[in-house]
């Protein structure tokens, strides 16, 4: 299932780079104040973006993203944000994308039949957990020159460069959050406490507000069993039982069309 998953992303993928190398934007319309990204997010479809648009008066702008490098994401967010710019997603945004870029937008109107999928983040537990490894050893050294072990040297060594970015980027989204006034917590709603055994999900306009995004528009059936199921990502990658977080009646989180699997 994971597999067709990539694969229909992938197709999708190409299908976005033949619009973009064309000038067009897809399935529906787009004004000519509006600006389109599409395609994976990195640094040199960001770089290129942002080179094209730096004198830009736009104030609207259309996605359709898989996701991508998390540092090109904050750098894209930020701009979006700078730039007060309305956000349309169309058909998907997800990961990096959903984490960063959309949250940052100051209106985001979800198109109809389009979604938005978080499946984790910086915060989450594995990460979280091997920064706290990795610090705890750095501090470790400071007590002498055999401190460590073989096997904890080598592994200092060895993961050096994906933690200090690891912490870096902690840094990066604690700041555009902290701008925005959002919870982290959506990027692992899926995760923690319970692991729900998915490859993303998604949230109601309710919850989305409630973690601080805001001024998100949608179809009054966003993220229903019914929208779901009418969506071919949305089966796809979460097996045909699509998750959606949203709230109960007394405002706490919780899954909307799912039973939570026992705790690991």
């Amino acid at each position: 299932m994971r597999l067709l998953f990539a694969c229909v992303l992938l197709s999708w993928a190409l299908v976005s780079e033949a619009w973009e190398a064309s000038g067009k934007t897809g399935p529906g319309n787009a004004s000519e104040n509006e600006l389109i990204f599409v395609g994976q997010i990195n640094g040199k479809s960001v770089d290129d973006f942002l080179e094209k648009n730096k004198d830009t008066q736009a104030k609207s702008m259309i996605i359709f993203s898989t996701g991508g490098e998390i540092f090109s994401a904050l750098k894209l967010g930020h701009w979006v944000r700078e730039h007060g710019l309305d956000l349309r997603v169309r058909t998907l945004c997800m990961s990096a994308c959903a984490n960063y870029v959309f949250p940052a937008a100051n209106r985001k109107i979800i198109e109809r039949g389009a979604l938005v999928i978080w499946h984790g983040g910086i915060e989450q537990k594995d990460v979280r957990e091997g920064i706290a490894y990795y610090d705890a050893l750095l501090a470790k050294t400071k007590t002498g020159d055999n401190a460590l072990t073989s096997s904890e040297k080598e592994f200092l060594t060895n993961n050096q460069i994906k933690y200090e970015s690891a912490k870096k980027i902690r840094l990066m989204q604690a700041e555009l959050f902290s701008q925005l006034g959002i919870d982290e917590y959506i990027t692992r709603l899926g995760q923690e406490p319970i692991w729900y055994k998915v490859d993303g999900w998604t949230a109601t306009i309710e919850l989305m507000n409630k973690m601080g995004i805001k001024n998100v528009e949608a179809n009054l059936d966003y993220a229903s069993a019914n929208y779901l199921k009418r969506n071919l990502i949305a089966n796809i990658q979460s097996g045909g039982e699509p998750i959606v977080f949203g709230l109960d009646s007394a405002g706490k989180i919780v899954t909307l069309n799912q039973i939570p699997p026992e705790p690991q």
